[in-house]
């Protein structure tokens, strides 16, 4: 490994013999690490396919008092910290910097260097969007009440139309998709995934059909379209449900769809369903409030009923990063918590459900976190309207965290069908073909 020194700067020399004692032990080093002076230190063996610029030296007080993704991400959306080249190569660093159990000793001789240096010059700006200044999310009160889940989805969710529009495809899908090839456009694979979606629930004409968080409506749309249901979605963005009221009205489904604005607590209201899905609620819904979810849907769901569940879910061998889901839950999705996927099947069975099928889509996720990135990037100039260059980067940390998460296992893409027997019996169909026939 070599290091470059352009002056003789001893904070600077000081902050690379802590650099490269800590990332020694990393194999396959594929980034490089530069800082303030121009001191940069790159491996040797191969050229670094990204750069962790560190642009002034209070960013490595607060790292190193600090430490973790949260600081880290505070200091790359302020600029105090920057990334040059392919930021995916960046996060086994960041991992391992996370892993790291510095001894008494180091710990103690690192806070002293630590010390020594300057504070960042000032406060970590925050980001003007045309809804106001963007900030970490404040929520109070109990994590099951209606009041704070509301409010959680109103952080993320409640951006003009317009926005989501710019990178997300026609049918304004912002769950994963569904490849049937990795050459797949978004717009194609999108379009698999809700026809994959209808197929499991065996959607037929008639239909009551029910979707919990129909974020924009593009599921019961695609359903009333093109197999014949009564559609009802619920979501708790009202931004989102007036977007969706409005696209039901230019469709001409007004007889056939309607989508409320409320809790998925209340959907009884509207009756019972023959067919329920949940596509990418449970996440927001925390540990705290799966029971209620299942119980829900088992009320609202017919005897001989089926309930589809699309969500990720986190892998035993391969743990959550706790900092990482701290940037997370303060910047982009708050109130949010990544299951096991055996806590939510017993939750489902604990209401009363019978597990049918499951299947892990985890590289379609990959995939389209891909796909949203890139069309999220190519239309920087649209998102400069509602974020800055502070929120624009927050993004890009969340599609590219989650992005390596999926990729290496951390995270999963469970889709769960679940059936509510009718005197014993199921109504399925003894074997799978019915999914693929079509």
């Amino acid at each position: 490994m070599e290091t470059t020194i352009p002056k003789n700067d001893q904070l600077a020399q000081e902050a690379m013999q802590w650099v490269e004692h800590f990332i020694q032990p990393l194999e396959n080093k594929a980034f490089a690490v530069e800082l303030w002076n121009g001191m940069r230190w790159e491996p040797s063996d191969r050229p670094a396919q990204v750069t962790l610029v560190i642009r002034e030296p209070g960013v490595l007080r607060t790292l190193f008092l600090s430490g973790g993704t949260q600081a880290l991400a505070e200091l790359y959306m302020s600029g105090r910290a920057d990334v040059v080249g392919d930021f995916e190569a960046l996060i086994p660093l960041i991992d391992h910097l996370i892993a790291l159990k510095p001894t008494i000793g180091e710990w103690f001789s690192l806070a002293r260097y630590a010390l020594k240096l300057p504070r960042v010059t000032t406060a970590p700006p925050t980001a003007e969007t045309s809804q106001g200044s963007y900030q970490p999310a404040v929520l109070s009160g109990d994590v099951k009440g209606r009041q704070r889940v509301k409010d959680a989805i109103k952080y993320h969710y409640d951006l003009p139309s317009k926005f989501w529009q710019l990178w997300l495809d026609p049918y304004m899908q912002y769950t994963c998709a569904y490849f049937h090839s990795p050459e797949d456009d978004l717009p194609t694979a999108q379009l698999q995934k809700l026809e994959h979606i209808c197929q499991k629930l065996r959607l037929q004409s008639g239909d009551r059909f029910l979707d919990m968080g129909c974020g924009w409506g593009g599921l019961i749309i695609y359903a009333a379209k093109h197999y014949n249901v009564r559609a009802t979605g619920v979501t708790l963005s009202r931004l989102q449900a007036e977007h969706a009221q409005n696209w039901i009205k230019q469709e001409g489904l007004e007889d056939v769809c309607q989508v409320e604005f409320c809790d998925f607590r209340d959907a009884k209201k509207f009756g019972t369903f023959d067919k329920i899905s949940g596509v990418g609620i449970t996440e927001h819904l925390t540990s705290a409030l799966i029971n209620e979810y299942f119980q829900a849907a088992w009320n609202c769901l017919n005897p001989g009923g089926i309930l589809f569940n699309q969500a990720s879910g986190c892998s035993i061998r391969q743990p959550l990063r706790k900092e990482s889901h701290s940037f997370i839950t303060e910047y982009i999705f708050p109130n949010t918590e990544i299951l096991l996927i055996g806590d939510l099947l017993r939750a489902a069975e604990n209401a009363g459900f019978e597990v049918r099928d499951l299947e892990n889509l985890r590289e379609h996720y990959e995939l389209t976190l891909r796909h949203w990135k890139q069309r999220f990037e190519d239309n920087a100039d649209g998102v400069s309207e509602f974020f800055d260059d502070s929120a624009y980067r927050a993004y890009q940390m969340y599609f590219t965290g989650c992005i390596y998460d999926f990729k290496i296992g951390r995270n999963n893409l469970y889709q769960t069908l679940f059936v509510k027997p009718s005197e014993n019996k199921s109504g399925m169909p003894l074997t799978r073909q019915y999914l693929y026939s079509s």
